[in-house]
This record gives structure tokens, C-alpha cells and sequence, in this order.
């Protein structure tokens, strides 16, 4: 402490005293410029190392590989290889230069998978820039060698993508004397942005009914007259132009089309059936008194409706002076007064002619009949009650059934032979009510049916009967909103696939009203309870989808549609529509987890369960049904569809591969097919197969020469073993076994260890050589294994070679003979020595004589015998080289 710095080559300053505080400052900060200035370093070497790597590779042509794969493919679809692992040398790994999230590149293989971003041609290659096949191209690092290679990734095209029309409806307009087989070539462009056939188009149309018919084929559709069109028939036509492409499965796009067949003059005007009209006048009529109104109809539409009343040439001109006739209304009035001598009935033959076509007049007969005016009496005066308008009662049709319009009064009750009656059938009557008739409604009114009546009431004069009083009532019937809207049917049923285009057609709804004008005008709505997935045109009830249907969101809808008039108040009807939405193949199948993990133990049973494996896909029918198989060819495992579970069919070892890694693919059977990989890892569970392997010493006849002058406790040699089994049964217990009945060997051995110490001070007799029989097992269970091997120990004041040639011919029993092992004998061997010392004793009972020879016959005969089967049956602990080299263990004689 207070020693100064003295490095004159230091940046930091220094004086002759500067504490170990200053000292230690500078060295920070000198630490700290060094940080700073490696950093650098190593960033500028990156840098040189990256240029250097772009003028390598593109100095010279770089491999390329070429691959391909089909666009929207699951995560961990395997794509290709872009290289092979060399028969030797160094590693290779790979890198991708190219920063591409859709593609991933094992780095250790060379493998190139796809990822969970999905790779999409359309956005990949626009229609519009795309020239031949659809390219991802990618460049990748091979290590060591740093070489580059350039990946060519053709992305092969799907049918993904339904025909798009560029608007969700169609409206033509069709004059009703088009031509059959005019072509009607639409304006129109049918897009698909795939490729071959899966964007070549061919065109459908559905609710033709033979007048309308679409050319398949050609770049837009065009729609041919097939039939004679009448508006007065069908005055619309409602359609479904499809575009359907070459997919497999095919994809089909629709629109709406609606023909509005256009109105030409090609009716003409018509009086209804027996339209000859009879009246009788008053020869008193005023003038201006309407007699009566007739009527012509024209089915056309618009102006091709005027229909333009005359009198016919046949007419004389005193008729023509007396009646008028306007030609617009078909009403006839009186314009003069009857003469005395003017004839009393009058023949008025009326056309009804149509101005804008060349058809001829309709016609019909009007005879008016003049009643004389005895004394000029009026007989019955009449009062209206209800609403008049142009001498016309106005009833509307919705009044009760004995609603009073108006009163009859007689003057002169005598004047007439009985009581007034109306002619003809009329829903009306007159009733008697206080000296006065009163004219009622005697049945309900319908605006459908009839619009108007010509009442005529009549009595006959009292003194002359031919003689009739007539009063005629002009009566037009109102109409009243009484009438919903109907539709054909109440409940409708539709399919459409999910995945629409929105704005789709769905399909048309009409309902009818028997109402007229306004009160039959009928607008369409949806139901409160409707989804805004759905629409509907109120003007002409075509209900759309707005929004992409998903049937595994919800596959059935239940709409209401509302059919309501414009009358006041307003009636409406209703009908259902089922809608079901058809399933696509659009959702891969998916694993319950991504990885999958099992354990089994190395002995388990052939086609044994391993684990079920969890997969689930939300489409229905064959686009659900999932089928997963294992992508490792040659691992010893098998996947059972049926069950969904996972088997074993081979038998599986834990010290040759104590795991399995495996790779499976859950594969759909919909079009176009969708599939999804995971992992399993299958854990091989030890079981105590394997008996201990003695490394330490080498063989049988290993020996070591202990001097008499060693000091109790010394180890003197040691036992070593392994075991390749795992967890308890690799944990070894070492153990000697007394030859005879009484252990008189001066040493021990640890039990944990092996290692061989001596117990006690050695004595003369003790200086011998020891054999110990050992034997080394392990913890394993249900029962241990076991291996042995002798330990020679030769005491000797000389610390020469100790040589062993023979082993004792005292075998320590029982032992357990473990399987691979020479710590005993087969039966074979124990069944031989039987009958030799089955041999020997007869020999002995036989022959007292003989019972030296036999004796020493029978141990010289088990001796060689021993020996023989030692050196030829007996397998010695044989330590495998890998083990030895791994240990690097030395024998005894070796270390002594």
C-alpha cells in the first residue's frame, strides 16, 4: 500500500505517488478502451467476412437446387434438401442468407420446411407481373466450405381462389320481340387469380327455363335467346350466371342476373266478353247526363296502353249529335235534348282503337232506349247518403254489409203498379223504411273482384205496364288494403359453400299482392332476429350474403323474410328460409399438442400401446376424416388410425437408443388435401438387462505380489466394473466369497469401491498365494445380475512376477449364474460329472482294490476336465475395446 505506478508505457497518467486506488482506475479504464476496441474489431471482421463471402459466392456460378412445393401448406412440411452429408470429413451445416419467415432450414441436415406463415402464390406473383412459373428465390451457406448455393423454390399453384364477377348483380333489359338466339355478350369480367386450370372458368346458368341459355367457354359470358319472350306471360326473369374453374375440387362464383323483359305494342285493345250495353233515358234526360261508361283493355304497358275510343262510320249523324262520346274515358253523354219525334232507341256501334300499332279497333254495341215522360211526371226522386264524385257513388270496399247509400223516394206511390226493384244480380237492395226506399249493401264489396256497378231500379207505370220509371245509380268501388302479401310457399330451403364471395346471391323471393296500386306494392325486409351476415333487396326480395360464411363458426341459419305493402295500415306476411351452410376444405387438421412424449421400458411387448395420439379437424365428412402416419421410415413404431394410438413393433433397446425421435403427419382426406406434422419423442425406460462388466483386472489369471511388510489398511489392489444399465441398476456392490466354510484371507473388499485392503498384520503362514473368488452385482430389480472374477494375491518377500496357470478347483455354491458370465457351468457339464461320480463310486463298492486307482483316476479325469471346460466352455468376462480405451485401464501385472 502507498507503492507508486511505475509504467512509463501506461496511458493513464502516473506520478511518483498514486495509490493502488489510482492504480486500479486506470486499469479499469484501460480494460473498458480494450472492451471497446475488440468489439470493433470483431464487428469489422463480420463485416469483411460478409463481403468477402458475397464476392466468393457470386464470383464464380453458384449451385443451384431446385424444389418445389405447393402453396399453403401446413407448418413442417417437408419441402426438399438442398444438400448431402458427406461418407466422411468434417461436419457440414447449413444457413440460409435469404431472411424468408415462410421457409425453414435445418441446420444440420440441410432439410428445407415450410412454416407456420403460409406460403401464397397469388401474393408471391401477381397475376399481372407473373411470366412462367411462380419463384421463391433463396441463397444458403454450406459450412465448412463456405460455399453459397442458390435455391430455385417453384411454388406450385392450388385451386385456392373462387371466380370473382365484378359486381354481385346483372340487369338486362330485353325488348319482348328480341329475336331466339340473339347473344347477349355481357360486359362483364370473371377473375381467378390461380394458374392452369385451376383459373380457366367455364359458365353455368341456372333458372333459364329454356328462355336463356350461357356460351361455356370465352372470356366473358354470353347469353343467347333460347325462346320467344312475351312480357304479358313473365315480365321478369330471374337467374344465376355461375363461374365455375377447372379445380380439383372445383370453385364456383356467382351472380345475380335479372332480365327485364321490355314492353312493345304488340297487344291490342279489347272489350271484355259480352260487352253490349243496354240502357234506357228518360226521354227528360238533361243534357250532360252521363248514360254510361265503357271500357277497353290493352295488355301493354305505358303508353302502348292508350287506348282511344270512336264512334264507328256506321254511326248515323243525328246519333253522332246526340250522343258524345269521349274518347279518352269511354264515357257517353247526352249532348241534346230527345225530340217528339226522335226514334226511341238508338244502336251505337263504339271502336276502341290503339293509335301507336297498326291492330284493328275492337268493338262493341251500345243501345240506348228512350222511355217517353207520361205527363212529365217524375215518379222517384233519389237522394245519395254516401260520397259522390262526377255523379258516382264512391264506396269503398271495405263497408259492412247493410250500409245505406241512398234513398228512393216515390212521389206518387199511386203512380206505379208495385214497389221499385233493382234489375239484374247486384250485391245491393232496397228496403222499405218509413214510406221510403232505402238502397243498402246486401253483400260484401271486393275491389278484386268487381270495381264497379250500374244500378238500375225500375217500376212499372200503374196504368200502362209496358211503361217502366228508371233510375240508374253509378256505383265504383274503392279499394282498401285487404289483401297481404303472399308468398308461393312458407318455408324455403338453400346450400351454399362457405368461404363465399360477399355479396353472393342467394336466391329470390316474391310475393304477391291482390292489391292495387299502392296497396300492391310489396318491399321485403329480414327479420329483427336476422344476422347482418345476410341481406335482402327491398324492391326485388333478392336475398345476398354480405359476409364470408364459416360453417364451423355455425353451419344452419333460419332467416325471416318480411313481405310488407305500402297501404295504410300496411299488412305483411312472412316466410322462413333454411340456409345450410356446405362444408370446404379449409382447416387443416391439428394435434392436441405439437410434441408428443412417451415412456416406455425396453422390454416392452411387441405391437404394445405406446400412447394415443390426440388429432381433431373442425371440417366435416372426408374434409375431416384424418389418417396420421409416421414420416420415420424405419423406426420400430406404427400408427394404428383406428384406435389413434401409437404402437410398438419392434423390440426397442435402451442402451443401443435410449430415445426415439419421430415425426408424424396428420393428413385429411378433403380436396385439395390438408396436413399438419408434430413430434413424438418416445423415452426407452431402463430395465435391468444388463449384468456388471468386469473391467479391472482383465482375466481370470491376473495376479499381484503383496510384500509381507505391508501395513494393515493398505489397498492393495482393485476390483473395477461397470454396468450400461441405468439409475439402480448400474449401482455395483462388490463382494467375496469364502472358498470352503471358514474365510481365512487377510484381505477385505469395499463393497462400494472394489477396492481390495488388507484386514491385518500379516503372519508366516499367511505368505501364500490367496485367491479370491469375487463377485460383483448390481441393485437392479426384480432380481440383481451378477459377474465374477478371481483375485490372485501372492504374498512374497520378492517383489518378482506373479504368474497364475490353473484356477482352484473349489467353486464357491450357490451362485446365480448370470446370463453372458463364466461363474458356473451349463447343465451338460453338471450332468457329465455326475456320471462320472456315479462311475467312481460303483468302483469303490465294487473293489476295495480298485478304490485308490479309481480315486485318483476320478480327480486327475475332474481336473483335466475342468480345465478343459474352463479354457473351451467356460466365456470369460470379455471387456469390449471401447470399454478399456474408454477407461484406460492397465492390467495388474502391468502396474505392479
Amino acid at each position: 500500500k502507498g507503492v507508486p505506478y511505475q509504467s512509463d508505457s501506461s496511458p493513464c497518467p502516473s506520478t511518483k505517488r498514486h495509490t493502488d486506488l489510482t492504480v486500479r482506475t486506470c486499469a479499469a479504464a484501460m480494460d473498458q478502451e480494450t472492451q471497446f476496441n475488440m468489439r470493433w474489431t470483431q464487428l469489422l471482421q463480420a463485416c469483411c467476412g460478409i463481403l468477402l463471402l458475397t464476392q466468393t459466392g457470386y464470383s464464380r456460378s453458384a449451385p443451384e437446387v431446385s424444389l418445389s412445393v405447393r402453396e399453403q401448406r401446413g407448418a413442417g412440411v417437408w419441402i426438399g434438401s438442398i444438400g448431402q452429408k458427406p461418407p466422411s470429413g468434417p461436419v457440414t451445416s447449413y444457413q440460409l442468407l435469404t431472411t424468408d419467415e415462410r421457409v425453414r432450414l435445418d441446420g444440420q441436415t440441410g432439410d428445407l420446411f415450410t412454416t407456420g406463415h403460409a406460403i401464397d402464390r397469388e401474393a408471391q406473383c401477381p397475376a399481372e407481373l407473373q411470366a412462367g412459373p411462380c419463384l421463391l428465390q433463396l441463397s444458403a451457406l454450406v459450412n465448412p466450405d463456405a460455399e453459397v448455393i442458390n435455391v430455385r423454390l417453384v411454388i406450385e399453384d392450388i385451386n385456392d381462389n373462387t371466380p370473382s364477377f365484378q359486381v354481385s348483380n346483372i340487369t338486362l333489359h330485353l325488348l319482348e320481340d328480341v329475336p331466339v338466339g340473339t347473344r347477349l355478350e355481357l360486359d362483364l369480367h370473371v377473375s381467378d387469380l390461380d394458374t392452369g386450370s385451376n383459373g380457366a372458368v367455364k359458365y353455368r346458368l341456372e333458372g333459364g327455363a329454356g328462355f336463356f341459355s350461357v356460351e361455356p367457354m370465352g372470356p366473358a359470358p354470353v347469353v343467347v335467346v333460347g325462346r320467344q319472350l312475351d312480357r304479358e306471360t313473365q315480365e321478369t326473369h330471374h337467374m344465376m350466371l355461375s363461374a365455375v374453374d377447372q379445380g380439383d375440387p372445383p370453385l364456383t362464383g356467382t351472380v345475380a342476373l335479372l332480365v327485364q323483359v321490355m314492353d312493345v305494342n304488340d297487344n291490342c285493345p279489347a272489350f271484355p266478353r259480352a260487352s253490349t250495353h243496354t240502357i234506357s233515358v228518360p226521354a227528360d234526360t238533361p243534357i250532360g247526363t252521363v248514360l254510361t261508361r265503357i271500357h277497353a283493355t290493352d295488355a301493354d304497358l305505358g303508353p302502348n296502353t292508350e287506348v282511344t275510343y270512336s264512334f264507328s262510320p256506321q254511326v248515323s249523324q243525328g246519333d253522332q249529335a246526340l250522343f258524345h262520346l269521349d274518347s279518352r274515358s269511354g264515357e257517353i253523354t247526352l249532348s241534346a235534348s230527345f225530340c217528339s219525334d226522335s226514334p226511341t232507341k238508338h244502336l251505337l256501334k263504339i271502336w276502341a282503337s290503339d293509335l301507336l300499332s297498326p291492330c284493328p279497333p275492337a268493338v262493341t254495341n251500345v243501345t240506348v232506349s228512350v222511355l217517353p215522360v207520361p205527363g212529365q211526371e217524375q215518379v222517384m226522386d233519389l237522394k245519395y247518403i254516401a260520397k259522390v264524385h262526377d255523379q258516382t257513388l264512391m264506396l269503398r270496399e271495405d263497408e259492412p254489409v247493410g250500409t245505406t247509400l241512398a234513398i228512393l223516394e216515390v212521389r206518387n206511390p199511386g203512380a206505379i203498379r208495385a214497389q221499385p226493384s233493382i234489375q239484374g244480380d247486384m250485391p245491393f237492395v232496397l228496403k222499405l223504411h218509413q214510406g221510403k226506399y232505402v238502397l243498402v249493401t246486401s253483400d260484401s264489396l271486393d275491389f278484386e273482384r268487381q270495381r264497379q256497378y250500374d244500378v238500375l231500379i225500375v217500376a212499372s207505370d200503374a196504368k200502362d205496364a209496358s211503361i217502366q220509371h228508371k233510375k240508374l245509380i253509378h256505383i265504383q268501388v274503392e279499394d282498401m288494403n285487404d289483401n297481404a302479401p303472399q308468398f308461393h310457399q312458407s318455408l324455403f330451403h338453400v346450400d351454399i359453400e362457405e368461404n363465399n364471395q360477399p355479396g353472393v346471391f342467394l336466391m329470390w323471393l316474391s310475393a304477391t299482392d291482390a292489391d292495387s296500386q299502392q296497396n300492391g306494392q310489396v318491399l321485403y325486409s329480414l327479420g329483427s332476429d336476422t344476422p347482418p351476415t345476410f341481406s335482402i333487396d327491398s324492391g326485388t326480395g333478392l336475398l345476398s350474403v354480405v359476409s364470408v360464411l364459416d360453417r364451423e363458426t355455425k353451419e344452419y341459419y333460419n332467416l325471416t323474410v318480411l313481405a310488407r305493402d305500402l297501404g295504410e295500415p300496411a299488412l305483411e306476411s312472412s316466410a322462413t328460409v333454411a340456409v345450410r351452410v356446405l362444408d370446404q376444405n379449409d382447416n387443416s387438421p391439428a394435434f392436441l399438442t405439437s410434441e408428443f412424449i412417451f415412456f416406455i421400458p425396453e422390454n416392452f411387448p411387441q405391437f404394445g400401446n405406446v400412447g394415443v395420439i390426440n388429432v381433431s379437424d373442425a371440417d366435416s365428412g372426408d374434409n375431416g376424416l384424418v389418417k396420421v402416419r409416421l414420416l420415420n421410415v424405419s423406426s420400430p413404431f406404427t400408427m394404428d388410425n383406428t384406435l389413434g394410438i401409437l404402437k410398438c413393433t419392434a423390440p426397442v433397446d435402451r442402451e443401443t437408443q435410449d430415445r426415439h425421435e419421430l415425426w408424424i403427419e396428420a393428413r385429411d382426406q378433403g380436396r385439395p388435401v390438408r396436413s399438419i406434422n408434430a413430434r413424438v419423442t418416445v423415452f426407452i425406460l431402463d430395465v435391468n438387462d444388463n449384468a456388471p462388466k468386469v473391467l479391472l483386472p482383465i482375466t481370470n489369471h491376473s495376479c499381484l505380489t503383496v510384500l509381507p511388510s505391508t501395513v494393515p489398511g493398505t489397498t492393495v489392489a482393485r476390483v473395477l466394473a461397470v454396468d450400461e444399465d441405468a439409475g439402480l441398476n448400474s449401482i455395483i456392490h462388490y463382494q467375496v466369497k469364502p472358498c470352503g466354510t471358514v474365510n481365512t484371507s487377510p484381505f477385505v473388499i469395499d463393497s462400494a469401491s472394489g477396492n481390495i485392503t488388507l484386514a491385518h498384520q500379516l503372519l508366516a503362514e499367511h505368505h501364500k498365494l490367496h485367491q479370491l473368488y469375487v463377485t460383483v452385482s448390481d441393485s437392479g430389480s426384480p432380481r440383481p445380475l451378477q459377474a465374477t472374477v478371481w483375485v490372485h494375491l501372492w504374498i512374497n518377500a520378492t517383489a518378482g512376477p506373479c504368474r497364475v496357470s490353473t484356477l482352484p478347483p473349489c467353486m464357491p455354491d450357490p451362485y446365480p449364474v448370470p446370463q453372458g458370465t463364466c461363474a458356473g457351468r451349463d447343465p451338460q457339464e453338471s450332468k457329465n460329472s455326475q456320471m462320472v461320480f456315479i462311475l467312481g463310486l460303483s468302483m469303490m463298492l465294487t473293489s476295495m482294490v480298485f478304490l485308490t486307482a479309481g480315486i485318483c483316476t476320478f480327480l486327475l479325469l475332474g481336473c483335466r476336465d475342468r480345465k478343459t471346460k474352463i479354457k473351451t466352455n467356460c466365456k470369460e468376462t470379455e471387456i469390449p475395446l471401447k470399454l478399456i480405451e474408454a477407461y484406460d485401464m492397465k492390467d495388474w501385472p502391468d502396474v505392479q
